[in-house]
């Protein structure tokens, strides 16, 4: 007996869990190239804009000056590094997934809940003025996230750990 053929449904879930932990690093990234302070300046500055109707490029560069852009950059920051940890590890979890272990799926699924968990809230926090890389991963992450925990779990996953156990 050869050994069993792999699901279509373990590459899927491969494909979403490290396309998920890839997002969120380049979410975290982002803000730590550009740094907490101007992010938090054009967050700022967004939300200015909207109100006032003036040019937020305009409003971004005193925002990010001012003492709310030095506290926000600060949290802003912070928060990269709180997603930066689990996204990068969802990564390199979905990297190891290719036999199916229960063990490294559990592992995946945990970080991928944590990511998909801050992910969400921080998208959910900063709203519209988020920068539009900000935001197109941060809720790019929680989305796919989700669709990978479900793909990691379905039935021939589970199928196909057992078959190469046996095999």
């Amino acid at each position: 007996m050869g050994a069993p053929s792999k699901p279509g449904t373990l590459m899927a879930a491969l494909v979403t869990t490290a396309l998920a932990g890839l997002l969120g690093v380049i979410n975290s990234v982002y803000v730590l190239v550009v740094g907490g302070k101007e992010v938090a300046g054009q967050l700022i500055a967004n939300v200015a804009a909207d109100v006032t109707g003036q040019d937020a490029n305009e409003l971004a560069v005193n925002a990010a000056k001012g003492i709310a852009g030095e506290a926000l950059g600060d949290q802003v920051e912070g928060r990269a590094y709180l997603l930066l940890v689990p996204a990068a590890l969802v990564l390199l979890f979905a990297l190891m997934m290719n036999k199916a272990s229960t063990g490294i799926r559990v592992t995946a699924t945990i970080f991928a809940v944590i990511t998909v968990a801050e992910a969400g809230w921080f998208s959910l926090d900063y709203g519209s003025a988020a920068p539009t890389l900000m935001a197109v991963t941060g809720w790019g992450a929680a989305i796919v996230g989700i669709v990978a925990i479900v793909l990691m779990w379905l039935p021939a996953n589970g199928q196909y750990a057992k078959a190469l156990k046996r095999a």
